[in-house]
């Protein structure tokens, strides 16, 4: 009996002494803003004259003009906005006859295709060009006709040149597309110019560099494609997986709608596609792994943002926003903790000790007993 309970008091010591290993997970995460920008279309038609001194002023004219006369009268298109095509529309009517002969001045970079005069090149933004520069009134006008009034009309339409190429060869060079009303108000924005690479880098910590990771990103125009890289690097000891996911943020219904429209394709590992679908998909947001990355190992991530080209001018001029989250853990063992401290360690030994002594005792107390009854 005595010495069943002097084993189960050395078990509860080794206890005592013993202890438990964990591990805790450590989460890593870094952010970059993905702003969206497009691009809008819109040009100002305005009439100047040349007066006789050679200087140019805003078109004025009220006197009747006379058979054989040439009129200045220079019809100007400006670019306000992103680089564009351009197209006009010339058109007159009245009891006076004319014909495209009376509108001097119309270069060879004008094209006539159906019923519209085309301006070859791109007009870029802040540029202007001129249709012509004077009207020639027939000398062979009969008295009826001088005497008779005559209009002269000039619409100016145009269309983006991002993802866009006319064919001058063809009666329709710009595929039949129609016009709209430009919905938006005036405004010019930049576009980077400056090259940054970009990095998802793994060490201490997690980070994007440059902290503005779409640094490099254009105006966005329909039918247009923005294609970038980001290059995942491993600094740490160990390996470690990388997951991409998106957050939407409070967002305007405008801003809500172009995100919808807004396509993203990424690409990892020779180029294997990871996601290909809009921004504002669900999935985004529950995580992609871009790959296990052992350490010191890097590759490139491709990525393409892009806006359909069927977008009208809706769509133009608007923004948005999503937000690129990358994330990653490191499992890190914990120092091995003892069960119980000095006191309770103490208190076992004790405990140890004391039951010990009065087993001894007790052992010492029976052969006394016994030897006693002997005696009698």
């Amino acid at each position: 009996m005595g010495v069943g309970r002097l084993l189960a008091c050395m078990a509860l010591a080794a206890v005592g002494f013993g202890g438990t290993a964990a591990a805790a997970v450590l989460q890593y995460q870094a952010k970059t803003v993905n702003w969206l920008r497009t691009g809008n279309v819109k040009i100002a038609l305005e009439e100047f004259m040349r007066q006789e001194n050679g200087e140019e002023a805003e078109f004025f004219w009220e006197e009747p003009v006379l058979p054989g006369q040439r009129l200045s009268k220079i019809p100007r298109i400006t670019n306000l906005s992103a680089n564009c095509y351009v197209r006009v529309a010339l058109e007159w009517g009245g009891e006076a006859e004319l014909d495209e002969a009376c509108f001097m001045g119309i270069s060879d970079q004008w094209v006539k295709r159906g019923k519209y005069w085309y301006f070859k090149p791109i007009l870029e933004e802040t540029e202007s060009t001129d249709f012509f520069s004077s009207i020639w009134f027939p000398q062979d006008w009969s008295e009826e006709e001088a005497e008779s009034a005559v209009f002269v009309s000039i619409r100016a339409e145009a269309i983006q040149a991002a993802g866009f190429e006319p064919d001058y060869s063809s009666e329709d060079p710009w595929f039949g597309e129609e016009a709209e009303y430009c919905l938006q108000e005036f405004g010019i924005r930049g576009e980077g110019d400056v090259y940054m690479p970009m990095y998802v880098r793994f060490q201490d910590s997690l980070t994007v560099e440059p902290g503005d990771f779409f640094e490099n990103m254009p105006i966005l125009m329909p039918g247009q494609e923005y294609g970038d890289a980001f290059v995942v690097e491993n600094k740490a000891a160990e390996e470690a997986e990388i997951f991409f996911r998106t957050e939407i943020p409070k967002l305007t219904e405008d801003q809500r709608q172009l995100l919808d429209q807004m396509e993203l394709t990424i690409r990892g590992r020779n180029g294997e596609l990871l996601y290909e679908g809009d921004l504002a998909a669900e999935m985004l947001g529950t995580g992609i792994s871009l790959g296990i990355y052992q350490p010191e190992e890097q590759d490139t991530v491709n990525f393409s943002i892009s806006m359909p080209p069927e977008l009208k001018n809706a769509y133009a001029f608007r923004d948005s926003s999503v937000v690129w989250i990358f994330e990653t853990q490191r499992m890190t063992p914990e120092p091995s903790q003892p069960t119980g401290d000095k006191n309770s360690i103490r208190i076992a030994l004790f405990s140890i000790s004391g039951t010990c002594s009065l087993l001894i005792l007790a052992g010492i107390i029976g052969k006394q007993r016994r030897k006693v009854k002997n005696v009698i």
